[in-house]
């Protein structure tokens, strides 16, 4: 049969696009942290591994730098009162 891929086949291309991930994101081993317990290294491999899935699948999605990030709030400028609110959240209470 052509164009059909084993189990096998699949898991290898799997784990190639998983340490493909792994190198671009630069996620870190969890043998990086000294003095853990075994518990606690597995839940960070598992939380490592979650997040190269995710980057595999998805790509690497980086932050909106904070110029633009703010532009997202905006529209509650146009709230009334909303300047005095933020004015008075900035005030250094008394």
């Amino acid at each position: 049969m052509m164009g059909t891929t084993s189990g096998g086949e699949r898991r290898a291309e799997s784990q190639t696009a998983l340490e493909e991930a792994i190198r671009a994101a630069g996620i870190p081993s969890p043998s990086i942290w000294a003095g853990i317990s075994a518990d606690e290294r597995a839940y960070r491999k598992r939380v490592l591994d979650d997040i190269a899935r995710r980057v595999a699948e998805e790509g690497i999605h980086t932050a909106i730098p904070g110029d633009d990030r703010g532009r997202q709030f905006m529209p509650f400028a146009a709230l009334k009162g909303y300047n005095d609110i933020v004015r008075d959240s900035q005030e250094p209470t008394r």
